[in-house]
């Protein structure tokens, strides 16, 4: 009897173990945008996957910084785990996609999440702002090329990592007048980057007139 018992026991925590073992790991939820920029009348399209598959699953786009329990245009993925939807153009800024599960029980917790810009229509980032190479090696020399700048003395350029917000920077340089010139960036460590062109300091704010995503790797 003691026997039986011991089997039937240690059969069920084979079983419990087995199972815990080939259960399959759950996707990673994914929302991002098919683009990092954005002109003003374009529409933006935005790509996810993963989701557990909630009739109530919701997508919303929001400028950046909002709060997770605040929404802007937004939709029901009504049981889809991947998919696309194109969303209404934006004026221009720096907005978040977010993901959210199974409303209203999954409330306001920010499951996924990806950032993007929206510009001006005549300001897209190959405008006033490029590089040499989109793509550099840890220790090479970066060449930041600029031009058709306004010509303020204070109008002013930086190097931030990807994401930051428009309040951040990093190596900056005043034009000092200048439309078109170069500077050369050194020692830049391994990640994605954005270079951004202010115009007329203090007057212009930090108002992202101009934007260049590269990377280092």
């Amino acid at each position: 009897m003691k026997n039986s018992k011991w089997k039937c026991l240690l059969g069920s925590a084979f079983f419990l173990i087995m199972t815990f073992i080939f259960v399959a790991p759950s996707a990673a939820i994914i929302v991002t945008t098919t683009k990092v920029t954005f002109t003003e009348e374009e529409p933006v399209v935005v790509e996810y996957s993963g989701l557990p598959g909630n009739n109530q699953d919701w997508i919303t786009i929001v400028p950046k910084g909002t709060a997770a329990d605040k929404w802007g245009e937004w939709f029901y993925t009504k049981g889809k785990q991947s998919g696309r939807r194109n969303f209404g153009a934006l004026s221009p800024g720096d907005y978040e996609v977010r993901a959210y599960v199974n409303w209203p029980k999954g409330g306001f917790v920010i499951q996924a999440r990806s950032s993007f810009s929206v510009v001006l229509q005549h300001s897209t980032p190959s405008d006033v702002l490029t590089t040499d190479k989109q793509t550099y090696a840890v220790g090479e020399d970066i060449v930041l090329i600029y031009e058709n700048m306004p010509g303020n003395a204070q109008d002013w350029i930086t190097v931030v990592k990807a994401g930051s917000s428009a309040e951040e920077w990093g190596e900056w340089f005043y034009t000092k007048g200048k439309r078109t010139g170069k500077k050369i960036y050194s020692n830049m460590k391994a990640g994605d980057y954005e270079a951004r062109a202010y115009f007329n300091w203090p007057a212009g704010g930090y108002k992202i007139m101009h934007r260049h995503r590269f990377a280092v790797r």
